[in-house]
């Protein structure tokens, strides 16, 4: 999936699919519905049977995620932005994958930060919005040298290289990580003893 080998992928996945996982392995699956979703929404995505299938596999990713959210949450949440992004909701689809974002990062899943970054800036960019999709793929460079991805590097060079030129200063990636230092603030100033800090 990660090198845009999306019909090996699948293949892959389906296969995979026919081999019994042990109850204590159930995790094993769920990377590959993750996986496999994610490859059926970039290579056929206008195949009659796709919605279907990614909507089965977006149900057992929606079913761990209910039981463990920090681990499943944003994976069951980017494969719904991948459906917005499908359906034709664009908008739907930037905030959920900006939603992704942070709660990947809080749950410290670097690769689905990327993913999801890389995403969102692809789908802004396909929708002519240049500023957006530049701020989605800055992240997106970001957690992939974080994480030592340096295919993933180059490839995303290319993406850089044939953006346009961007009209507009907005960066709503930018906006969540001051959503974050605002939400940290508050946490910090929730602790804070006020009358110890009037008394010196």
């Amino acid at each position: 999936y990660f090198l845009g080998d999306y019909a090996r992928a699948i293949e892959l996945a389906e296969a995979a699919a026919q081999v019994p996982v042990p109850t204590w392995a159930g995790l094993l699956g769920v990377e590959r519905n993750f996986y496999h979703a994610l490859a059926l929404a970039a290579h056929e995505p206008a195949a009659p049977a796709v919605p279907g299938k990614i909507a089965k596999l977006q149900e057992e990713l929606e079913r761990w995620a209910r039981h463990r959210p920090a681990g499943f949450a944003h994976k069951a949440l980017l494969i719904s932005a991948e459906q917005a992004r499908l359906d034709g909701d664009v908008e739907t689809a930037l905030g959920r994958y900006e939603r992704v974002i942070g709660g990947a990062r809080e749950s410290g899943f670097l690769h689905v930060q990327a993913i999801a970054a890389e995403l969102g800036g692809r789908c802004a960019l396909e929708h002519g919005s240049t500023i957006d999709a530049l701020a989605f793929l800055r992240r997106a460079r970001d957690c992939y040298a974080q994480w030592g991805a340096q295919a993933k590097l180059d490839q995303l060079a290319g993406v850089f290289d044939e953006a346009p030129s961007p009209s507009r200063p907005a960066h709503p990636v930018d906006q969540l990580d001051l959503l974050n230092v605002v939400k940290a603030f508050q946490t910090i100033s929730s602790v804070l003893d006020l009358d110890k800090l009037t008394a010196t």
